[in-house]
């Protein structure tokens, strides 16, 4: 959410608004993110307040004050990114002030908890928060964007309590970094042979354990390369166990942020998402830009995406063997990725989107 707010932010700029950025931050970064978007013609405002608004993290800090920074900046809309957070809980006092405030929605998942005592006595939490304070917030909204039209009953059945609540949401798609995708060089592969990367947080819910069963005794695949943030026991498992099964194609490069993940595409051919939960993953995004398909788990609107395959992780090793052995079919499939991308995800694409969903919180 934080990449949607900057691109948000730059493209609403460049279609010619004035406009601020408001947010929680650290006073030791103060002074580097003022100067980071300073440089893009944005404003920015940083406030003292956290915590989420749910029963379990409450907002704390000072909302009084943080209302009344908000208002001396006059703003004729307010754009706000993400559920559950202090500023989606600050909605109805910004409505209270007079202001015109437009939601976009990344998606909740009712498949973030497994069964266990923990996850009872949150959903109970969560359902008592629905009903005392939910749609109080929702009902104060002046327009609402979602990432797809695509529904599921995971991370987009949000779409159906908007709807219930008499709004229509607008979709506003997630994009990547375009000027960094196209200076990316694609080396040749290997024939008969896939090049995989899997990118993101290294955890559970991601599934990247599913990547040894796959990559074990798979002559069509040339490497596994993993992209994540930082090392952590989850990691560390899966490297311990790779080695354990004395598997070799794996690669490991922790650290590196999102565009020096992006610029490392050029030796990819396939962007693999094992995960059990998603709502529209940026790694595909910008294996897209590039023109790299994915290989994907029928999660959140994944399956309504063009440029790659959907199936089941247990069927993932025969299609990885499939496509290794048709270079046309994979060639076709990077064709269509750049298409889809373009028609859907690229700034061309999101910047009227975005203009839409501001033009209606408005009216």
């Amino acid at each position: 959410m934080t990449f949607a707010t900057l691109q948000h932010a730059t493209m609403l700029t460049e279609l010619g608004h004035q406009v601020s950025v408001v947010a929680a931050c650290p006073r030791e970064h103060i002074e580097s993110v003022t100067r980071l978007l300073s440089g893009r013609g944005i404003d920015f405002l940083a406030l003292d307040i956290g915590g989420s608004g749910l029963l379990s993290r409450p907002v704390v800090g000072d909302v009084r004050g943080s209302i009344e920074q908000i208002v001396r900046l006059a703003p004729q809309s307010v754009l706000v990114e993400g559920r559950y957070f202090w500023g989606y809980h600050l909605i109805p006092l910004l409505k209270d002030c007079g202001m015109r405030i437009a939601l976009v929605s990344h998606g909740s998942s009712a498949k973030r908890f497994g069964f266990s005592l923990d996850w009872v006595a949150r959903s109970l939490v969560y359902g008592l928060y629905r009903w005392s304070h939910e749609r109080e917030i929702l009902r104060a909204l002046d327009a609402v964007a979602v990432l797809s039209a695509h529904e599921d009953d995971d991370r987009f059945r949000d779409a159906r309590l908007y709807r219930r609540l008499g709004l229509s949401p607008l979709v506003v798609s997630n994009t990547s970094v375009e000027s960094v995708a196209m200076e990316v060089r694609r080396t040749a592969a290997k024939e008969g042979k896939i090049r995989i990367a899997v990118v993101g947080d290294m955890a559970p819910l991601k599934n990247q354990m599913a990547a040894i069963d796959l990559a074990e005794r798979n002559e069509s695949i040339s490497f596994v390369k993993f992209f994540f943030p930082a090392e952590n026991d989850y990691s560390r498992t899966l490297v311990s166990r790779a080695q354990d099964r004395g598997i070799s194609n794996f690669e490991y490069c922790a650290g590196l942020d999102r565009e020096a993940i992006i610029r490392s595409l050029g030796d990819i051919d396939l962007i693999l998402c094992l995960s059990k939960t998603e709502a529209q993953p940026l790694a595909i995004i910008d294996g897209l830009a590039c023109g790299v398909p994915f290989l994907s788990t029928p999660v959140g609107c994944v399956p309504s995406m063009k440029g790659g395959v959907i199936s089941e992780v247990s069927g993932m090793r025969e299609v990885i063997m499939q496509l290794a052995g048709d270079a046309r079919a994979m060639e076709e499939l990077a064709s269509e990725a750049r298409r889809f991308f373009e028609a859907a995800h690229s700034e061309r694409a999101v910047k009227p989107a975005l203009a839409a969903l501001i033009a209606a919180a408005v009216r």
